[in-house]
């Protein structure tokens, strides 16, 4: 061998660059990390989301079990009903109970349904829903109240 020729381990010991195996080892590698990390986070992100919103729909009917219960220290079962209706609530036809109303707030359709156990005893029942179909509550509250009377 002359000293311009190098033998083949010292090829492999003196080499410079990468090959393309492994810069493709490296992505798998690397892809194999950060791709769990992507899908937790944008899982949490989505997770996020959809808690704040059925939290939201939670306040909005505790909300308004609430006033009714306040409506209930102040008024009759009759002269509550008109405060409801003046409050923004509309009769609802479609009703299992003896009464239902509903009405839009802050992008949730809102229902109360109240059934007479014993006057001036009601059950009153609030459900709130995403959108106009009224088919599946996000978010629903009951409460007996006696009204004032």
């Amino acid at each position: 061998m002359n000293g311009r020729e190098k033998s083949p381990k010292g090829l492999i010991l003196n080499q410079k660059g990468l090959t393309l195996v492994e810069v493709l080892t490296a992505i798998t590698i690397l892809s194999m990390i950060v791709i769990p990390f992507i899908m937790v986070t944008l899982n949490f992100a989505s997770t996020s989301g959809e808690s704040k919103t059925l939290l939201d729909a939670t306040y909005a009917a505790q909300t308004q079990i609430e006033k009714i219960y306040n409506l209930s220290t102040q008024y009759s079962l009759d002269d509550g009903i008109k405060q409801l209706e003046s409050g923004g609530f509309s009769i609802d036809d479609h009703c299992e109970r003896d009464t239902c109303y509903y009405k839009v707030e802050r992008d949730y359709y809102i229902r109360v349904e109240i059934q007479i156990k014993d006057e001036p005893m009601t059950d009153v029942l609030v459900r709130v829903y995403s959108d106009p179909s009224m088919k599946k509550a996000m978010a629903q509250m009951e409460r007996l109240v006696i009204w004032k009377g």
